[in-house]
């Protein structure tokens, strides 16, 4: 029963939407969140959203593709159990395609694909400090409740303290690694156990998790 205003308006937006759970546009989505903080943050300038139909649809048609962003996004804000499996898949598949760029000889390897040198946990602690927390805080300011922000920020915190701990345990192993390179350990796809500090005692048997 849409019109055909609202058809092309809803086909543009759904096409942003899914645009923007890519990360080269990051930096484009920053520049986006940033002015509307700077406009409608804290709960400014609500009653211009909530009366002017033209500022409403113009706030919309930005709005909805960050927030699918920032659900994209939203893992590392979830309970460690879950941040800690998603964190796990996203490293196997890099993994994977590192083992089949150093056996077919490609050098260097990708980016975070090379599971003798890829801190998984160090690597999470600059992720968080550097994108996902400035994301958070200024999205937060966007949210009508500012108890939902909280919730974000506290799990996020929990998470930066574990991997900053599981770092500082792995930084000695992965060193030792890079002196005494070895095979690397193939990744059972089947398996759904191959968790990142499997991955760690892989690298390195003697270390105490």
């Amino acid at each position: 029963n849409l019109t055909k205003t609202q058809k092309k308006r809803f086909r543009k937006v759904l096409i942003d939407s899914v645009l923007a759970t890519d990360m080269s546009q990051h930096s484009l989505h920053s520049e986006t969140l940033e002015k509307l903080v700077e406009k409608f943050g804290d709960n400014n300038n609500i009653d211009l959203i909530k009366n002017d139909e033209k500022e409403n649809e113009k706030f919309s048609n930005q709005f909805l593709p960050i927030s699918l962003h920032t659900a994209d996004l939203g893992n590392l804000c979830k309970e460690i159990k879950y941040y800690n499996e998603w964190v796990d898949r996203l490293m196997n598949e890099f993994f994977n395609q590192g083992d089949k760029e150093r056996k077919l000889g490609i050098k260097p390897i990708s980016f975070l694909c090379d599971r003798q040198k890829v801190n998984i946990h160090s690597g999470q602690v600059g992720f968080i400090n550097f994108v996902i927390r400035p994301w958070f805080i200024k999205f937060g300011r966007l949210l009508y409740e500012d108890s939902h922000n909280k919730l974000f920020l506290n799990l996020l915190n929990e998470n930066l303290k574990y991997m900053q701990e599981r770092a500082n345990q792995t930084k000695d192993a992965q060193e030792e690694i890079e002196k005494n390179p070895v095979a690397p350990t193939p990744v059972d796809n089947n398996n759904n156990n191959n968790n990142i500090d499997q991955q760690m005692n892989n690298m390195n048997m003697n270390m105490n998790m």
